[in-house]
């Protein structure tokens, strides 16, 4: 439960009040009453934003579509102890597909038509 200032309130089994310890505010524990807070979002919203979004622009020539520029997101697909993983799209393919690039290498890794 948290206190009116936002301060996250740490409830002992013994007592019949809590003291926040941040603004020293007295709250009897019966006369804390929970609440949801609920966020609803639209998930085509999402979609077309994720489409929209190409990221950042480089140099550097698109096996697929043949340009000489590409973009490219870094996304955290493993565990933190591990790199993200970078997407790169050539600047002439189509928003419904994308493709991952190994730019040292030139292979590529992930191919999809979405």
């Amino acid at each position: 439960m948290f206190c009116m200032c936002g301060t996250l309130l740490q409830i002992k089994k013994e007592g019949e009040t809590v003291i926040c310890k941040k603004c020293g505010k007295s709250v009897k524990i019966n006369k804390i009453e929970p609440f949801i807070i609920e966020k609803v979002f639209n998930n085509e919203e999402v979609v077309n934003t994720r489409n929209k979004v190409k990221g950042a622009k480089i140099k550097e020539r698109c096996p697929s579509c043949d340009s000489n520029e590409m973009f490219y997101n870094v996304i955290q697909l493993r565990s933190v102890d591990e790199g993200q993983t970078v997407f790169y799209e050539g600047v002439k393919i189509e928003s419904s597909g994308y493709m991952g690039v190994n730019i040292k290498t030139r292979g590529v890794i992930i191919k999809s038509s979405g």
